[in-house]
């Protein structure tokens, strides 16, 4: 179970990485409309986060340890910026006092989780901190809580949007915060790799034309790296792994 979990979550993350660079592409690359700087922002955190989760992975599985501490403070701190710049990508458009209470109170949820991580980088204490996991699981679920009382009848979408994304990140933010990760590769995959559905709900969004010509074309590309990915790990990592460690055979990235 542990040895598919952990599969799952390096290859997610992989794909996770590739998504939001694809987000950051598209974001530079379609000149036809004015610079989104919400989505440019949302693209570099999807990055950080998918990047430096994988890289922990990776680390671990070659050095029996967790990674340098910077690496989870910089990865955690950009999942908690995803959460403001979700909510501000949706309710931009939107001029209610709720709105904007909204999206003030998603950028202070991120502070603080950024700041409790730094504060526990600097202290020695476990990165992330699990008061910072509860701060954002606390603020995704009011957030949740109060989008629903928004009007947004002109552009329903945004509030379908806005919601689908919170109640991805909530679920996500709650695994995290839990005793179960990596033992299930269920759970990892519907749990631990949340955020990449939240790349693919902004490209439907707001490059929808382009996410069909451009992402469609590259999905099969995608895929095959994947199932390199995890033969390269069966056939090379492994075998050195076991060579390496003998006394353990059976850790898995």
């Amino acid at each position: 179970m542990e040895i598919a979990a952990s599969l799952v979550n390096l290859l997610g993350f992989a794909l996770g990485t590739s998504l939001y660079l694809l987000l950051l592409v598209m974001v530079v690359y379609y000149r036809d409309k004015p610079f989104n700087y919400l989505i440019f922002s949302t693209a570099v955190a999807g990055i950080l986060w998918n990047l430096g989760e994988m890289t922990d992975s990776i680390w671990q599985g070659f050095y029996h340890e967790p990674s340098p501490v910077l690496i989870s403070t910089i990865s955690f701190s950009a999942l908690g910026f995803i959460l403001a710049v979700v909510t501000h990508s949706a309710l931009k458009d939107d001029e209610s006092n709720l709105s904007k209470i909204l999206i003030v109170c998603g950028y202070l949820f991120s502070l603080i989780a950024t700041f409790l991580n730094i504060h526990a980088l600097f202290s020695d204490t476990q990165v992330p901190s699990k008061l910072s996991l509860q701060v954002l699981t606390i603020g995704t679920a009011s957030l949740l809580a109060g989008s629903i009382f928004l009007n947004l009848s002109e552009n329903a979408n945004k509030k379908l949007m806005m919601l689908a994304g919170l109640s991805i990140f909530l679920t996500s933010l709650v695994h995290l915060s839990g005793e179960t990760e990596e033992k299930f590769w269920f759970v990892e995959l519907f749990a631990h790799q949340s955020s990449m559905p939240l790349a693919i709900m902004i490209l439907l969004q707001d490059y929808r034309f382009a996410f069909a010509d451009l992402f469609l074309k590259r999905a099969l590309s995608l895929i095959l790296i994947a199932f390199v990915s995890l033969l390269l790990y069966i056939f090379i990592a492994l075998p050195i792994q076991n060579y390496l460690n003998p006394t353990q055979s059976t850790a898995v990235l």
